[in-house]
């Protein structure tokens, strides 16, 4: 299956879904942790932000209950260079958590870096998700302010906090 993760100033990054069908919305931020995969999805302080890993593979050395920081997973989505095991994508999508593998990792950190923190959505396999980012409004969830706040590239107000509208999670 398909999929890509989308950033608010228009940027795509293909890759394939190994996750949950669908599609989710947060902030894109990344890791350059080695180990902790597992770990860092169910971390609170990650709450509402699509991870992009750094480390060349992720899950590897599989999944367990122990290692979780926390009884659920607050990330949205998960993206990664490559995969390394079926543990840690049943796992995700048992949790119904959008995961892309296949992503030009280094590219989307390098874009992040210089551009600054920005919204993002990762769509999975789910070409009703595609239709409705192609057509809503602001092209993004509601969540993320009004098309007014979206047409104006609102990152130096999303570095202040949240935007007017915006849904603490």
């Amino acid at each position: 299956m398909t999929g890509y993760v989308l950033l608010e100033d228009g940027t795509v990054f293909p890759g394939a879904s190994v996750g949950a069908v669908g599609h989710a919305f947060g902030e894109a931020v990344f890791t350059t942790a080695m180990t902790g995969y597992q770990e860092t999805v169910t971390d609170p302080s990650y709450v509402g932000q699509i991870v992009c890993f750094t480390a060349a593979m992720i899950g590897n050395y599989g999944v367990a209950e122990e290692r979780s920081q926390s009884s659920g997973v607050h990330s949205t989505a998960v993206v990664m260079r490559e995969v390394g095991g079926t543990d840690w994508t049943e796992w995700l999508r048992d949790r119904g958590i959008v995961a892309l593998s296949g992503i030009d990792t280094r590219s989307l950190v390098l874009h992040l870096r210089e551009q600054g923190a920005m919204r993002a959505a990762a769509v999975a396999g789910d070409p009703e998700g595609q239709r409705e980012l192609e057509t809503a409004d602001s092209g993004y969830d509601p969540r993320f302010g009004s098309k007014a706040d979206y047409q104006a590239g609102y990152r130096d107000g999303w570095r202040r906090g949240y935007p007017e509208g915006w849904r603490q999670p």
